[in-house]
């Protein structure tokens, strides 16, 4: 299991500042997104996104695309089907997969506990959480957005 821990660390490197954000993932509060999994949105900055996502046993996404962004998935935990297009693949931890901007995809879990994986994306997302409320990414692209603090 993935875990991660909440520490800031800045240093004075000749002249320039050095900054470190580390999060515990747990802390982090989680919504239903549009395609009906659970995300945790760790991190999100002009030029790129990072979430975990969990699909629950028997669930599986919605069929959607991304028009401006590629995304990988990344297997943490869990057994899951990954359809591509028309294309269909089981996928277990460790394996990543490529999905181009534009290809509609979904996952399903057919394993016997959550399918844990990380979503990363070279466009953040523009997710919209249960309450309806669109989030959108900081203008600096060296600058992450901290979970749950307000935009």
């Amino acid at each position: 299991m993935v875990a991660l821990s909440l520490s800031l660390l800045f240093l004075n490197l000749n002249s320039h500042m050095v900054f470190m954000l580390v999060l515990k993932i747990e802390r982090i509060s989680q919504f239903v997104a549009k395609d009906g999994s659970k995300i945790r949105e760790i991190c999100k900055m002009e030029c790129a996104s990072l979430a975990e996502a969990v699909v629950g046993v028997g669930e599986k996404t919605r069929k959607h695309r991304h028009m401006r962004s590629d995304e990988i998935y990344f297997i943490l935990e869990g057994r899951g089907r990954m359809e591509v297009e028309e294309e269909r693949e089981e996928v277990s931890a460790g394996e990543a997969i490529f999905i181009r901007k534009g290809e509609a995809h979904c996952i399903e879990n057919i394993g016997t506990a959550p399918l844990r994986f990380l979503c990363i994306s070279w466009s953040p997302y523009l997710n919209i959480p249960s309450q309806g409320m669109r989030r959108r990414a900081q203008s600096c692209p060296c600058s992450p957005r901290l979970p749950g603090i307000a935009e």
